[in-house]
């Protein structure tokens, strides 16, 4: 009675739980799967009921049966009584409709509990023709229920081997689908169209020239997957069509971070802008009128200009499974054909050209059900593609300000703050720790240089937060690198332009009301752009204490009686407000100028040997000797992992004031004064009450697979160097940051061209077997002068040559070249 859609799939928990049968509505298959069933004595019923609703549960179907069948008692024992109850609990709620049947048995209080328990039916028979109703009366209960808005998409594979035994696999979904519309005539009464393309290999000379180069196929670049698109959209500027996602579970020898692997993608971009006003300066070079300020020494000409995006990983980034969206990872460098020069951010498109290339995603190791292209310009238009399901990301929004105007910085460029907002979690990819948050602001940067302004964000931009008694500065958080127009990384901004940028900074909960400001680390002059008003963390009026570098402020030392993450409770703050000098240098090393001293310690215990009270040449070089005691006690390394903690290489910065916190765990039951082996008349008792600030939140470090960093690092590091030695016309693009930040001339970085240059270029002008004859008629043997080892040689890609010759085997001759005596010989 069962209607011809229905499928089934059949489990054997005859001592092992298996699947017989996978998802099919043909009957043959199912009487087939029965004729197989065999009787043995061991009976999994905790496992076969978990697999059945794992099965059933799975199913893309509104109407799911589970017809539970065995010959033996339904009781589990008392270990695994709780997660019996859990998966009768889970069943009920999935609303599974499942029937309990006990086959030749009489006892049935266990079928009974299940039924109950699971929201189900059971029967106890003795003969199989008992069981016809119970089924009827199952099957019609389902029938009548109504029918799904939803379609079933279903994929079932079944793998024969040369004996004959089937391996099955089977799939499927509900799927909401877009409803036909409604016509007078129905054309085709056909349900799915299907067609045949092109075989997809996962390795071919197309990969390679894309991704592998010359690394070994399934052993230092591994391809998993790859996909076809078919996707583009534009802006006015330019216009990205997207041409294949390429999976790799590992590049170039490169490892992805745990839980992660590469996603290529291959692109196509082209500049489409129009004709425009374009200010010409004397060097040539051309930029739009809109984008420079007034007073700029240049001609006004009509024409076509190079479209330059300045980042790609701040700029471009992939949505994926509606999680948030991941930015594109300087992994593209290690591509073989990268959209982007290896070592250089910026892609720079000439009038009318294209240019294809990869661009590489680390997202989760899970199956893709949706993923979008997302491209970020607030000058020409953002750029949202479409490639795998719908686009279920928003942009990045944060709340709007009042309008100020731009505030000069230097010279070279100004700052606009657009508004701020604070996120317990960015892009759903890394959640704040506890009592903090993660302040984005965001700005419009302008460049008023008549030449290209080079930056490292996270060496040059701070939030500070000015208090009563200093300022707190918090850097900019690594999480910045996964927000869209994130400014986190080096980046070379375009003359006069305007520049939506966005920098994450983690704060306390407790400051979030607290004024704050942006601070910039500039050679010479810092300068600072409010952000917020707001109050002002008060101190208590505590000594100062003069040293040659800089100026010290005690301002509390009290016991706070909450739990500090990752230290404990009841610890001792330590919160001072150190004071730079203005001298040209900041100052580092601040934990080591401060020690507890035991008073109660008895100082005739020979097994103990004082700090040698030895004067230092800075404050980042204290020195200190002998091992440490009970006598004296140094701040808790734990506590260099708070966001105002101080640690060894917190910076001063030259002329500023910056407040912290060290943490101490003295032992209560003695007398502890703090004192400090360079200022001799620092002298400060524990004071009595509680430490009043709730400021202890740890620091969030975004992707911190060490192994991963190390590895993709060094990757990273070789290919930059052959690529630029390999290609030195483009050294230009490897400037040194030029004097917009630096009150020095920017000086040329030239790289000498690799001595197996000629070489490459020879290896890679190879296309057929004559070009192969070609080269072989040129060849030079010139041995090493290496005496000791004359049967030495220098090998690499372009120093051998492998020749495959067919026939009735395979030779393979390899031919070692020598070193280089001249650049016109082949190496």
């Amino acid at each position: 009675g069962l209607p011809e859609e229905t499928q089934i799939q059949f489990l054997d928990f005859s001592g092992n739980v298996r699947v017989t049968q996978a998802m099919t509505t043909e009957k043959a298959r199912v009487l087939r799967a029965l004729g197989e069933l065999e009787s043995i004595s061991l009976t999994d019923i905790l496992g076969s009921v978990e697999g059945g609703y794992e099965s059933v549960k799975s199913a893309a179907s509104s109407k799911k049966i589970m017809i539970y069948l065995t010959d033996a008692a339904l009781g589990v024992g008392s270990s695994e009584k709780e997660h019996f109850d859990e998966l009768l609990d889970e069943i009920k709620e999935d609303k599974i409709n499942v029937l309990w049947v006990g086959l030749g048995i009489d006892e049935d209080e266990d079928f009974k509990y299940a039924a109950e328990k699971s929201g189900g039916d059971y029967i106890i028979a003795q003969e199989v023709d008992e069981l016809k109703d119970k089924y009827n009366e199952v099957l019609k209960k389902i029938i009548e229920t109504p029918q799904s808005e939803s379609t079933n998409i279903t994929i079932n594979i079944e793998k024969y081997s040369p004996l004959g035994e089937v391996t099955t696999y089977s799939q499927n979904r509900l799927v909401e689908l877009s409803p036909i519309k409604r016509t007078e005539e129905i054309k085709t009464t056909q349900t799915v169209n299907y067609e045949y393309g092109k075989k997809l290999e996962r390795f071919n000379l197309t990969a390679a020239e894309l991704l592998s180069g010359d690394s070994i196929p399934g052993e230092e670049s591994i391809i998993s997957k790859r996909i076809d698109l078919r996707s583009s959209g534009k802006n006015e500027a330019a216009l990205i069509e997207a041409e294949e996602i390429i999976y790799m579970n590992r590049l170039k020898g490169v490892e992805p971070p745990n839980n992660k692997r590469f996603l290529a993608l291959v692109l196509n971009i082209e500049n489409i802008l129009e004709k425009q006003k374009v200010v010409v300066y004397p060097d040539g070079s051309g930029h739009p009128a809109s984008w420079v300020g007034g007073g700029a020494e240049g001609e006004v000409v009509e024409m076509k200009i190079p479209y330059m995006i300045p980042n790609f990983t701040s700029h471009f980034y992939l949505g994926y499974n509606g999680e948030g969206i991941y930015p594109a990872a300087s992994a593209t460098w290690l591509a073989e054909d990268p959209i982007a020069s290896p070592g250089d951010y910026s892609i720079t498109l000439d009038p009318d050209t294209k240019d294809k290339g990869v661009l590489i995603f680390l997202v989760p190791e899970e199956e893709m059900q949706q993923s979008s292209l997302h491209f970020y310009d607030t000058n020409y238009g953002h750029i949202n593609i479409p490639l795998v399901g719908k686009i279920k990301e928003k942009n990045f929004e944060v709340e709007n300000m009042p309008e100020e105007l731009p505030q000069k910085i230097t010279d070279s460029f100004s700052l606009e703050i657009n508004g701020y907002e604070d996120f317990k979690s960015i892009q759903g990819m890394i959640e704040s720790e506890e009592n903090t948050s993660f302040r984005v602001v965001e700005g419009n940067f302008i460049s008023n240089m008549q030449a290209l302004l080079e930056l490292e964000p996270a060496e040059r931009f701070l939030l500070k937060m000015p208090t009563e008694s200093g300022d707190f500065y918090f850097p900019l958080s690594s999480a910045t690198n996964i927000i869209p127009s994130g400014f986190y990384k080096p980046r070379k901004l375009s003359p006069g332009s305007f520049n939506l940028v966005r920098w994450s900074f983690q704060i306390p909960d407790s400051l979030k009301n607290n004024s704050t400001e942006i601070f910039v680390d500039l050679q010479g002059e810092d300068k600072i752009v409010k952000v917020s008003d707001g109050n002002k963390i008060q101190a208590t009026p505590g000594s100062t204490y003069t040293t040659e570098y800089v100026d010290i402020t005690v301002n509390n030392l009290q016991h706070y009686p909450g739990y500090i993450q990752g230290i404990g409770s009841n610890k001792l703050v330590l919160d001072i407000t150190v004071k730079d000098k203005k001298d040209g240098y900041a100052s580092t090393g601040i934990p080591d100028i401060f020690l507890l001293e035991n008073l109660d310690h008895d100082s005739e215990d020979e097994s103990d040997y004082e700090y040698d009270y030895t004067e230092s040449a800075g404050l980042g070089n204290f020195a200190k000797q002998g091992k440490y005691s009970d006598k004296y006690i140094e701040a808790e390394n734990n506590g260099f992992d708070h966001l105002l903690g101080f640690a060894k290489d917190t910076p001063v910065y030259d002329g500023t004031s910056r407040r912290g916190f060290l943490v101490f765990d003295p032992d209560e039951e003695y007398t502890w004064v703090l004192k400090s082996p360079y200022i001799e008349d620092l002298e400060v008792e524990i004071q009595e009450g509680s430490y009043p600030y709730d400021i202890f939140g740890e620091k969030n470090y975004y992707d911190g697979d060490s192994t991963y960093e190390r590895d993709i690092n060094e990757a990273l590091n070789e290919r930059i160097e052959k690529y630029r030695k390999i290609h030195p016309e483009k050294v230009e693009s490897y400037d040194t940051p030029n004097s917009a930040l630096e009150n020095k001339e920017a000086k040329r970085e030239i790289h000498t061209p690799m001595i197996s240059y000629y070489g490459e270029e020879k290896f890679r002008s190879i296309k057929n077997i004559n070009d192969v004859y070609n080269i072989l008629k040129d060849i030079e043997y010139i041995p090493i002068e290496d005496w000791e080892n004359p049967f030495k040689y220098r090998t690499s890609k372009e120093a051998k040559l492998i020749i495959c010759c067919s026939g009735v085997g395979v030779n393979i001759m390899t031919i070692p070249i020598g070193p280089f005596r001249s650049l016109l010989s082949l190496s």
